[in-house]
Formats: structure tokens, C-alpha cells, sequence
């Protein structure tokens, strides 16, 4: 049992395995950030803090793939049902026939 545990040294090892292969990937995506945020004229684009992240990360996703979370999961697509019968003029309470 003991030579199947993990050691310190061990488990330290394999955190650096996997912060050498994702820091130019996490740096490049900082960086993407900190341009999306200064081109849609953010006074916070050269110092983001933790907190502004989330927020121009989804701005970044929903501009890159023309989603947001509205559009996603089981209550966003019955909200974009609600919407296009709204928009198709008809009532939602005779389940899509024309008035």
C-alpha cells in the first residue's frame, strides 16, 4: 500500500508539471482580456482585478461565439422560446396559434 501513496515530492512534482504546461496558455488568455476589456473602453483594462475577470471573460466569450448564458441550459431555452413567440406575435397561453 505504502509505494502506491504519493509523496510530497511527488504531488509537488506533478504541480509543477501542470503549472509549466498552462502558464503561457493562462498568460495569453490575460492578455486577451486585458484587450478585449481596453477595446470596449474599460477604465479597469490595464489593472483587472480578480473580480472584473469573470465579467470580461464572459464579454470576450459572448463576443467571440455569439452565445451568453441566457441562450444556454434548460430555463435559457425556454426563455428564447418565450421570446421568438413573443416576437412571432403569438399568444403563449393558446400555445402558438396566431390571434
Amino acid at each position: 500500500m505504502a509505494t502506491k501513496m504519493a509523496t510530497v515530492d511527488k504531488a509537488e512534482g506533478l504541480l509543477e508539471k501542470l503549472r509549466s504546461a498552462s502558464w503561457d496558455a493562462a498568460v495569453q488568455d490575460m492578455e486577451d482580456l486585458k484587450n478585449f476589456s481596453k477595446s470596449q473602453g474599460a477604465a479597469e483594462a490595464d489593472d483587472l482585478n480578480h473580480w472584473d475577470l469573470n465579467f470580461w471573460s464572459e464579454r470576450l466569450r459572448e463576443s467571440k461565439y455569439d452565445i451568453n448564458e441566457c441562450g444556454t441550459g434548460v430555463f435559457g431555452s425556454i426563455l428564447k422560446r418565450r421570446v421568438e413567440v413573443h416576437k412571432a406575435g403569438w399568444n403563449v397561453a393558446t400555445l402558438g396559434q396566431q390571434e
